[in-house]
């Protein structure tokens, strides 16, 4: 009888919870190495959602006085770049999401006039791209979002971006829903599908209908998805894709949405809640120096802070697999480490550190090495 009432207890308890707890195996896999600290000017803004690492050289995009600022690790400028041209002659012009290959080859993306510009160091526009030109009619299109972890990617005369669009309901059919778009000049095609594990649910129509990207080996992309224990691997080349079962699996133990089809801001609170109250994968990212892939995993926001509205607490956890995609272990963040903003660099992983978001004079970072680099 003792048994039974303790069984009862155990049940009630993770159906208040919301979620049955993951038992990852082989932890602590990455290590803390040190703490970084970038000095900031006093045009660049600490708390960008799109910054970039190449050969050394991080952008960031400045959302409040809309420019881009490109420094070194010890907080040299670099580039300042404001394109006081280009909106003298485009009154809408804005910047929506960036990223360069080079100093000499800036993108950016302007959803005012639909279109990505390219631009030298001189801030000449040499080059632009037209983002409506579909060459297929389908009911949803992804949009184009550009981030720290939904990073464009330049190949063979064609822009990838992944994205989603916005929508519920079992009348749209998964094979008219896709996450990648294909810009070329005169046209624009869509690739991959949501993984099978989506199929016939609602999922609320944002949170869990983000996707998020990395490239690898030149000319795969690696698409990460939040409610899913797949990932999609679109093979730039054939245009062939394929999905991937990886460790752990959440899918069941993830409830459905339950509320309006459309989506509204009387229910975006709940929609918020029924995504933070449960786990969800989110950014991948492909470390060249270690062929290991890693992959973050957020757990469960605590219920007080949900009902108290800190929907955004949530602790962190980074995955890691080999280059075939094999579990290799896990690494527990707490809640002040970023789970949009990292990179890696030939020390190891970068990851922010947002306990300082007070101050604007200066960027942090975590740096996580692997453990076969000690």
């Amino acid at each position: 009888m003792k048994i039974s009432k303790l069984v009862i207890i155990l049940l009630l308890t993770i159906s208040c919870n919301n979620t049955v707890s993951l038992k990852l195996e082989n932890s602590n896999y990455l290590n803390f190495q040190d703490s970084i600290k970038i000095k900031l000017d006093s045009l660049t803004f600490n708390n960008s959602d799109n910054i970039q690492l190449q050969d050394s050289v991080l952008m960031i995009k400045n959302e409040v006085i809309n420019s881009l600022t490109f420094l070194d690790f010890r907080g040299n400028v670099l580039a300042y770049h404001d394109f006081s041209e280009m909106k003298e002659k485009l009154h809408k012009f804005n910047i929506d999401g960036a990223w360069f290959t080079s100093l000499d080859s800036i993108y950016v993306f302007t959803s005012k006039y639909k279109m990505i510009y390219l631009f030298n160091n001189k801030e000449v526009c040499i080059d632009s791209l037209s983002t409506t030109n579909d060459s297929i009619k389908i009911k949803l299109l992804p949009h184009i979002y550009i981030s720290t972890i939904q990073q464009p990617y330049v190949y063979e005369k064609s822009i990838y971006t992944s994205g989603f669009s916005f929508g519920e309901g079992k009348e749209i059919a998964d094979s008219n829903r896709f996450v990648v778009r294909e810009l070329k000049k005169d046209t624009s095609d869509y690739l991959v599908n949501y993984p099978p594990d989506y199929a016939d649910i609602d999922w609320g129509g944002i949170y869990y209908r983000m996707v998020y990207s990395c490239i690898a080996n030149d000319s795969l992309m690696y698409i990460s998805f939040p409610a899913s224990d797949f990932i999609a691997i679109l093979n730039l080349n054939t245009k062939k894709v394929k999905y991937q079962n990886l460790y752990p699996q959440i899918n069941k133990l993830l409830k459905p949405f339950h509320g309006d089809l459309i989506i509204s801001a009387k229910d975006n609170f709940k929609r918020a809640k029924h995504y933070y109250g449960q786990y969800s994968f989110k950014g991948i990212i492909y470390d060249k120096y270690r062929k290991v892939f890693h992959r973050f995993l957020l757990e469960p926001a605590n219920q007080k802070d949900i009902k108290n509205g800190k929907l955004g607490m949530q602790r962190k956890i980074i995955l890691t697999y080999n280059n075939k995609l094999q579990y290799l272990g896990f690494t527990e963040l707490n809640e002040s480490v970023s789970s949009s903003t990292f990179f890696v660099t030939k020390k190891g992983l970068l990851i922010k550190n947002e306990s300082y978001q007070n101050d604007e004079d200066n960027l942090y970072f975590y740096l996580y090495s692997h453990r076969n680099d000690n």
